[in-house]
C-alpha cells in the first residue's frame, strides 16, 4: 500500500476506518480484525494467517492499492464484513429500495448493520444515508481479585429513597451489561427457595442454547439465551451431579471473580443496593484468542443490541421499570453524546420508567495499582489544548508503547474541534521529519514510511455526527514478511491555526 496527499475532500458519509478496511487485502484485514472489533473475516481467510503466527511474520500481497475508496477499482474486493451504525435522513422506502440495508436493529433514525465491505460502500452512497460509522471497540476491564472479604454497603446506601412501591428494587428489572460471566447460583443471587433471581442471561457469544430470536424474546439471532427455569434446574441438579451449576448451564465466559458477577452483586445482590429486584444479564462476548477475534464482532453495536434486548424483556415481564448498568466503555468519538451508541441509548430513554447508568471508565490511571497491573500504560488517553491565533501551533505528544520493539495493532488518534475553526495538521514519526501540512478537506492515506509501516491522516470538515471538524491519524504496521510494527516512541502531531475563532 502506498499513498500521497489528495486535494479532494474525504467523504463525510464514510468513516476513515471504513475506508482503510475497504483498501486492505484479505490478509491485512484478518490481522486488523484482531484489534478492530467491528471487522471480521470468513474462517477460510482467518486460517490463512494463523499458521504464520509462529514464524512471527504474515506475508501479504503488496499490491498497489488506490489511495481512496472508489468502487470497482480493485481487482478483488476484500471479503471482510463490518458492523456499523448507519444514520438516515429519511425512510429508505421513499426511494424505492436501493442497497441491501442488512439492518440488525433500528432506533429512531439509526440502525445497525452487518454487511460486507462492498455492501456497506453501496449503502453509504444512498441518498437517504447521512453517515456510516463503524462500531467502537470494547475491551475487557482490568480488575484485581483480592483474598480479603469486602464489607457490604451500609443500609442507607442500599435504600432506594422516595418510593415505597420500588423500595430496594422491588418490582424493578435490573439489567447488567458486562463481561466475564454471571455466577447465577452464587448465594448473593438466590431467593428464599434456593433458586436464582436471574430471570434471563443473554450470552452473546454462547452456543449452548437458542438465540433470543428463536426463543421469542427479541429479534437478535445470535448468542444463547438462558432462562430462569433452566438456571434453576441446573442449581437443583448441582448436588446430585457433583458439579457447579454454572458448569451444568455454562456460559461462553466463566472467569473466577468475574467482573459481571461482582457488578451484579453491588447493583442488585442480596447484600447490594436493589436486593429485591428482578435480575437479567447480557454477556458481551470479547474473545481473548486472536483467531476468535478475527471471526467475531464485539463492538459498541453489541451494547446497543443489549439495551434493546433488556427493554423488550422488561415489556415481556409485565412492563417492569428498567434500570440498566453498563460497566463497559470506549475512548473513541467526541465525548459530547453525539456518537451513534450515545444517541441510541438517549432514544431508548425517551420512554418513562427507564434508566441507564454507564461507568466513567478507567482512563486516567497514571501508575500501577498492583504488580500485574498494566492498565495504567493505556490510561493516559486524553489531551486538550487551544490555538490562540492564526498561524500559531500546538503540538501533541503521542506515546506509542507497543512491546518496546514493535506494535502490530493499528494505532488511532482522534482530534475534534469547532466548525468555525480551520486547522492544518502535520505528523512527525520518531527520528523522522515532519510530513507536509494536511489542510482541511485533504488526506494522506497509506503512506509508507522509511521503516515500512504506514501513516494515514484525514482532515475532515463538518463531521456528520455533530457538525464539528474532525482529524483522524492512523499508524498501521506492515503485515508482510518481514513484519514491521508501528515504531515505539513519541510521535508528534502538530496543529496549525489557519482560521481561528475559538481555537479549542
Amino acid at each position: 500500500m502506498a499513498g500521497r496527499k489528495h486535494p479532494a475532500r474525504a467523504s463525510a458519509k464514510l468513516q476513515p476506518k471504513l475506508r482503510m478496511v475497504a483498501n486492505g487485502s484479505d490478509e491485512v484485514n484478518a490481522i486488523r480484525a484482531e484489534h478492530a472489533s467491528a471487522v471480521k473475516v470468513p474462517p477460510e481467510v482467518a486460517k490463512q494467517v494463523e499458521p504464520l503466527r509462529g514464524q512471527g511474520a504474515t506475508p501479504v500481497d503488496r499490491r498497489e492499492l488506490p489511495s481512496g475508496v472508489t468502487k470497482g477499482t480493485l481487482r478483488e474486493r476484500p471479503r471482510a464484513r463490518v458492523s456499523a451504525f448507519v444514520q438516515l435522513t429519511e425512510d429508505p422506502e421513499k426511494w424505492g429500495g436501493g442497497a441491501d440495508i442488512g439492518a440488525t436493529a433500528r432506533k429512531a433514525n439509526l440502525f445497525t448493520t452487518e454487511l460486507s465491505v462492498d455492501e456497506t460502500l453501496d449503502l453509504s452512497e444512498q441518498p437517504w444515508v447521512t453517515s456510516v460509522e463503524l462500531g467502537q471497540p470494547l475491551a475487557l476491564p482490568d480488575q484485581l481479585v483480592a483474598s480479603t472479604r469486602p464489607k457490604p454497603p451500609r443500609a442507607t446506601e442500599r435504600r432506594v429513597p422516595g418510593s415505597r412501591r420500588h423500595g430496594s428494587g422491588a418490582g424493578v428489572l435490573v439489567g447488567l451489561i458486562d463481561v466475564g460471566g454471571f455466577d447465577f447460583s452464587h448465594r448473593d443471587f438466590l431467593d428464599g427457595d434456593g433458586h436464582t433471581r436471574f430471570e434471563r442471561i443473554w450470552d452473546q457469544g454462547g452456543t449452548t442454547r437458542q438465540s433470543p430470536a428463536k426463543r421469542g424474546t427479541s429479534g437478535f439471532d445470535y448468542g444463547s439465551e438462558l432462562r430462569k427455569p433452566e438456571l434453576d434446574a441446573a442449581i437443583d441438579r448441582a448436588v446430585d451431579e457433583g458439579l457447579p451449576a454454572d458448569e451444568l448451564e455454562p456460559q461462553s465466559q466463566m472467569s473466577p471473580g468475574s467482573h459481571a458477577t461482582h457488578v451484579a452483586s453491588i447493583a442488585a445482590g442480596n447484600s447490594g443496593v436493589a436486593r429485591r429486584a428482578v435480575l437479567a444479564g447480557v454477556l458481551i462476548s470479547i474473545p481473548e484468542d486472536d483467531s476468535e477475534r478475527r471471526l467475531s464482532f464485539y463492538d459498541s453495536t453489541r451494547i446497543a443490541h443489549a439495551v434493546d434486548y433488556l427493554i423488550e424483556l422488561a415489556g415481556e415481564l409485565g412492563d417492569l421499570p428498567l434500570s440498566v448498568n453498563i460497566s463497559l466503555g470506549t475512548n473513541g468519538h467526541a465525548h459530547d453524546t453525539s456518537s451513534s451508541v450515545n444517541r441510541w441509548i438517549d432514544a431508548a430513554l425517551t420512554v418513562p420508567g427507564r434508566s441507564v447508568c454507564i461507568a466513567a471508565g478507567n482512563a486516567g490511571q497514571e501508575r500501577a495499582e498492583h504488580d500485574d497491573d498494566v492498565g495504567y500504560i493505556m490510561g493516559r488517553v486524553h489531551a486538550s489544548g487551544r490555538i490562540p491565533a492564526r498561524e500559531l501551533v500546538a503540538d501533541l505528544e503521542w506515546n506509542v508503547v507497543g512491546n518496546g520493539i514493535a506494535d502490530l495493532s493499528e494505532n488511532e488518534l482522534e482530534i475534534w474541534y469547532g466548525p468555525q475553526d480551520r486547522f492544518a495538521v502535520q505528523v512527525r514519526p520518531p527520528g523522522e521529519d515532519w510530513t507536509e501540512p494536511v489542510e482541511p478537506g485533504q488526506y494522506i492515506e497509506n503512506r509508507q514510511l522509511p521503516d515500512g509501516s504506514f501513516l494515514s491522516v484525514y482532515n475532515e470538515l463538518y463531521n456528520a455526527a455533530n457538525g464539528a471538524n474532525y482529524i483522524a491519524v492512523y499508524l498501521s504496521p506492515l503485515l508482510r514478511e518481514p513484519v514491521v510494527g508501528v515504531r515505539a516512541g513519541v510521535w508528534l502531531v502538530r496543529l496549525i491555526g489557519r482560521e481561528i475563532r475559538d481555537g479549542s
